[in-house]
């Protein structure tokens, strides 16, 4: 299961602050795994439940949900203990990245209690602090370690929805269908509508909230008036302690980052319209696949469609893709899963390669170099590769979670890493 992106992590954070003033009913912690179980009660006076799971094993995850979480017995542990003790019937408050750290989530909680989720595999760990006492006792799950500022992190380009990375957490804590909800053909629609209505108003506010972002105005009043006496309204958003020079710079970033966030939202939003339209159009392609319908669900799980290009199917599961153009490229680019390979003749323009296959399944050295070839022979005019016969040539590989298009570029190119090289001889 792959992990979760920095974009992932927004959207799930996003959900969890839904549920600001819900009250934290129940604890349950075991093996690394944390369950916060927090209800809220509306004017109506219809309560609503909803658990945040912070598994901070080895791949560690954060997941919202709504409905059955794996049954777990409790483990008395002084982690378990300190918030029985501390935390049980405050107030959830917020919950926010400081994503300059990396994955760090914090939780707060009413009385000035946070719960802080340091969800990457070098550091994991849960830390509590409870503020409302003058010694801010603290305790934390597995010993801490002091944490630099990261540099420039991976974005992935094809986000999950809150929703499919709950059902593959679930997947993977093997809970049956069956146990993840009763519900079958109306029901289960409805039930699917919800969550895409629900997610659908998590992404309106995030929109909203990223359209009315502060940042461009102080990064163009800083910029004009090369001053720290702003304006009331923009102070909370200046850091006194730093130069004049560094607030430009960081409200410059800031507001690229938001604009780059809004452009993301946006596209995130018109697909899941899209989604909910089709569900409520056609009711029966929301249907699960019945399991006489498994090889089928397979095979369409490697096609790639809507941009111009050629395709080369190499088995029933394994197939690969070439688009005609800069455009299609990065339209095929940006279908494919991420654990999709992308190929590319090393230091040369040409064509983007994509081989795609079921999740688990192993490409052959041989499958690579007849891929590779192709790549190749489809970059190349017949001169050049007539020029060619009998020479070496690399081309680069790599996930195609490691490739992102490089924004506002017309030719197509891409920022890529953790490649290998596939050195084949063109006979």
């Amino acid at each position: 299961m792959k992990s979760l992106s920095f974009k992932e992590l927004d959207l799930l954070v996003d959900r969890a602050n839904l549920y600001k003033q819900s009250v934290l009913e129940d604890v349950v912690y075991h093996n690394d795994i944390l369950l916060l179980l927090l209800k809220k009660v509306d004017q109506k006076a219809t309560s609503q439940k909803v658990y945040f799971i912070a598994d901070v094993r080895p791949k560690p995850f954060f997941i919202v949900s709504e409905g059955r979480v794996p049954g777990y017995k409790k483990q008395i542990k002084p982690l378990y203990l300190f918030l029985k003790a501390r935390f049980l019937g405050s107030v959830f408050e917020s919950a926010h990245v400081q994503s300059e750290y990396g994955r760090l989530l914090t939780l707060k909680f009413s009385g000035d209690r946070e719960i802080e989720l340091h969800l990457f595999s070098q550091a994991r760990n849960i830390i509590l602090k409870d503020g409302a006492e003058k010694k801010s006792p603290k305790i934390s799950l597995h010993k801490t370690i002091d944490l630099k500022l990261m540099g420039d992190t991976y974005e992935d380009p094809n986000p999950r929805s809150a929703e499919q990375i709950e059902s593959e957490w679930l997947e993977s804590m093997n809970v049956s269908s069956a146990e993840k909800s009763s519900a079958t053909g109306e029901d289960a629609i409805a039930k699917l509508l919800r969550k895409k209505n629900q997610g659908l108003q998590d992404l309106e506010k995030k929109q909203k909230e990223l359209e009315n972002s502060s940042w461009p105005e102080v990064a163009q009043w800083l910029a004009m008036n090369r001053s720290l006496d702003v304006p009331e309204e923009l102070s909370q958003w200046i850091d006194e302690k730093k130069s004049v020079q560094w607030n430009v710079e960081n409200a410059f970033t800031k507001s690229k980052q938001a604009k780059e966030k809004l452009a993301s939202v946006q596209e995130r939003l018109e697909d899941l319209q899209k989604e909910i339209a089709k569900i409520q159009s056609h009711p029966e392609s929301a249907s699960i696949s019945k399991k006489g319908d498994k090889d089928k669900v397979n095979k369409e799980k490697t096609a790639i469609t809507g941009a111009q290009g050629r395709t080369k199917i190499i088995n029933e599961s394994v197939r690969a893709y070439i688009g005609k153009s800069a455009l299609d490229n990065l339209k095929i680019l940006r279908q494919s899963k991420a654990w999709y390979l992308w190929m590319h003749v090393k230091e040369l323009p040409g064509s983007h390669g994509i081989i795609a296959f079921n999740k688990g399944e192993q490409i052959s050295q041989e499958i690579l170099r007849e891929v590779a070839r192709w790549v190749v022979e489809q970059s190349l005019t017949v001169k050049q590769l007539e020029d060619w016969r009998g020479a070496k040539c690399d081309v680069i590989y790599c996930e195609c979670r490691f490739v992102t298009p490089i924004r506002g570029d017309k030719l197509g190119r891409v920022n890529y890493k953790n490649e290998k090289t596939l050195t084949i001889s063109l006979n």
